[in-house]
């Protein structure tokens, strides 16, 4: 069963996962990268005009910075959340990228 499944493609899912995206996962022994696809319908990295939830840049993000190959999309979603779509915490989101670099 996929997790998108669980409520029908709304961005509400993404919110709780945003939130609590260890816990909910691991209680339903998936990996992280099982909502990938899902994140990609609300924060498509390739076009961020159609980005519509930070919560799925935010997953994203996390979710290409357990694969090493894959940092450089984890980089992109952290600037594009840092610099449009919640600049508010763009310190922390930098951080997030000093880490990433870091671990490179």
């Amino acid at each position: 069963m996929e997790l998108s499944s669980w409520v029908s493609g709304v961005p509400f899912i993404i919110n709780i996962l945003g939130l609590t995206k260890i816990s909910v996962l691991k209680k339903a022994h998936r990996p992280l990268s099982s909502v990938e696809s899902m994140c990609l319908v609300y924060a498509p990295l390739d076009e961020p005009d159609k980005i519509t939830s930070s919560h799925a840049l935010d997953l994203l993000a996390d979710i290409y910075a357990e694969k090493r190959e894959e940092h450089g999309k984890a980089v992109k979603a952290l600037e594009l959340l840092a610099a449009k779509f919640d600049p508010i915490r763009a310190n922390y989101w930098n951080y997030r990228v000093g880490l990433i670099k870091a671990a490179a």
